[in-house]
């Protein structure tokens, strides 16, 4: 139970991150003060990889819930990870690739050509659990546990349809 408090606590600071990045972004995108540029990329990047790091710790958060095998070992974990590592190695050299994003002469944002990457990882995790706990209220018989299990899902909802309006 302990676990599950951390895994949360851990979602929703990436939540706070990504919020006041997005913010930020807003304010400095199109800009033209002195650093705006630099601002902008740095914005950014937090952005990407707190989105990629929140999916994942949300991940982790339903798994637990769940009492799934994948949240078990350091070995089963390192393999769920594995697409985060990619997700925020391919964020951060953005910088210098302009893979996932660029900003573009007049400090403006633009997707790069693998921005869909970035985005089937982060919806990989969010509707591989989403699907798994789906699936376990549907079968469970308790009302208490399928209510829970229902509530998890809810989160798909906002997270996708931003993905989808992004």
């Amino acid at each position: 139970m302990e676990y599950n408090r951390i895994l949360f606590r851990r979602f929703l600071l990436c939540g706070v991150l990504l919020c006041a990045s997005d913010v930020i972004w807003v304010l400095i995108d199109g800009t033209n003060i002195t650093g705006a540029k630099e601002i902008n990329w740095i914005t950014n990047t937090i952005y990407y990889a707190m989105t990629s790091v929140s999916s994942f710790c949300w991940f982790m958060f339903a798994e637990n819930e769940l009492n799934s095998g994948l949240c078990r070992s350091r070995r089963s974990i390192f393999w769920c990870s594995l697409p985060l590592l990619v997700a925020v190695f391919i964020d951060l050299v953005s910088w210098h690739t302009g893979w996932i994003f660029y900003i573009n002469a007049a400090n403006c944002w633009s997707r790069g050509p693998y921005y869909f990457v970035h985005v089937l990882i982060n919806c990989g995790y969010v509707i591989f659990t989403t699907s798994r706990t789906l699936a376990k209220a549907m079968a469970t018989e308790l009302y208490v546990t399928k209510r829970r299990l229902f509530t998890l899902t809810f989160f798909a909802v906002p997270f996708l349809t931003g993905t989808v309006l992004s």
